[in-house]
């Protein structure tokens, strides 16, 4: 379960930027989904990789996460993936959408968000 300052904090920059309020919680939430999600991430144990994945997609509205992520050993020599959000793009694709109350359909809205750790 994401920290209650994180989901805030994401919550936060998505209000600023757009001035839409969303659960901050589930944006976390599938953003985690989307990175564990990315072929071959628990391989990659270089330099931190930076990608776009594809959060969830709706009929309203496309979401899109900017991430960077490496895998990691702990003591245990068990693998974890290091990885955090830089940036939320949203797309509205219908007026159903509330980002479209604001920004044009099919145009993407990037939100800039540093240090969400996964």
């Amino acid at each position: 379960m994401p920290s209650f300052t994180l989901s805030s904090a994401i919550s936060a920059a998505i209000y600023k930027a757009t001035g839409v309020s969303v659960d901050g919680s589930a944006v976390y939430k599938d953003f985690i989904s989307s990175v564990r999600k990315i072929p071959g991430a628990f391989n990659h144990t270089g330099p931190a990789k930076q990608v776009f994945v594809t959060g969830r997609s709706t009929p309203s509205e496309k979401w899109r996460y900017l991430v960077t992520y490496r895998a990691c050993l702990d003591d245990d020599l068990a693998a974890f993936l290091d990885a955090h959000l830089l940036s939320v793009c949203v797309t509205p694709r219908s007026t159903s959408s509330l980002f479209a109350q604001n920004f044009p359909i099919g145009k993407e809205i990037v939100i800039k968000i540093q240090g969400a750790e996964l």
